[in-house]
């Protein structure tokens, strides 16, 4: 779910953050395949939470089992005098910050 490579290597990682949900350690809904050179780069976030005050602090959360972002935006392609890269772009501007 990082960065849909190849799973060579592959690690089991928490994708909240045992530091802040240590609840959901061994939950398996937490429970995600990681490659190993991910799991080495990757930070401890937070979850973003872009809609203040909605009565589920959870409802702009990803999660790639039960909230994910398929086909909720485009890859595009931009170069910006560097070798080109690909960035996502979402139908609105909450989508484009998760």
């Amino acid at each position: 779910p990082f960065c849909d490579g190849a799973l060579s290597g592959v690690q089991v990682d928490h994708f909240y953050p045992q530091k802040y949900h240590p609840f959901l350690s061994c939950h398996p809904f937490n429970l995600v395949p990681i490659c190993g050179e991910c799991n080495k780069t990757k930070l401890e976030q937070i979850p973003l939470d872009t809609t203040p005050n909605c009565a589920d602090p959870t409802h702009d959360w990803f999660h790639p089992y039960l909230h994910p972002l398929a086909g909720l935006f485009e890859v595009r392609f931009v170069r910006n005098g560097r070798p080109l890269h690909p960035i996502l772009v979402g139908p609105d501007e909450p989508t484009n910050k998760r």
